[in-house]
């Protein structure tokens, strides 16, 4: 599978999340942080996007942002995006997880046999949002999307079980 800048549209089976880490600058106390990636067909999505943004943000994962994460899971799950014009954040800041930090943000259309995130973008306020370079777009058959969802419930808690 090539991943570039004119990958679009490849139709993806899985959808997983990977314990993995952020390495930064010391701040805030911390030098190393550990998050949840998303990873498609075998990929992170951090890979496909190839931006500055997606490298200095995280989906969050530590013990202080575990309802936030479980209530993102949910909305992604039950297709209930967050910010007008279906978009959804997916890397926020390590720290706050607060979009005025900046956050990259995906547009979620569904169709008849399809879940489709397309239009990434870096937002800081919930009306505007800039595109990243290059445009990427993911389908997801509709059945193996919702399916990954609720096979992701338990990998969160064991992940966040083992980081205990």
């Amino acid at each position: 599978m090539a991943v570039g800048p004119h990958y679009t549209a490849e139709v993806f089976d899985t959808l997983e999340l990977q314990k993995t880490s952020l390495p930064l600058k010391e701040e805030n106390g911390v030098s190393n942080l550990m998050y949840l990636d998303f990873i498609l067909n075998g990929v992170s999505l951090k890979e496909y996007l190839r931006c500055e943004e997606a490298t200095v943000r995280a989906t969050l994962f530590r013990g202080q942002y575990r309802p936030p994460v479980r209530d993102f899971l949910t909305r992604l799950k039950q297709f209930k995006p967050s910010l007008p014009d279906s978009r959804e954040e997916i890397y926020v800041c390590p720290f706050c997880a607060d979009l005025a930090c900046g956050s990259v943000t995906v547009q979620m259309v569904m169709t008849d046999d399809a879940v489709v995130w397309k239009n990434f973008g870096y937002q800081g306020s919930e009306e505007k949002w800039t595109p990243l370079e290059p445009a990427l777009e993911f389908r997801f058959q509709k059945a193996a999307y919702f399916s990954s969802f609720y096979g992701l419930a338990p990998q969160f808690k064991a992940l966040v079980n083992d980081q205990e």
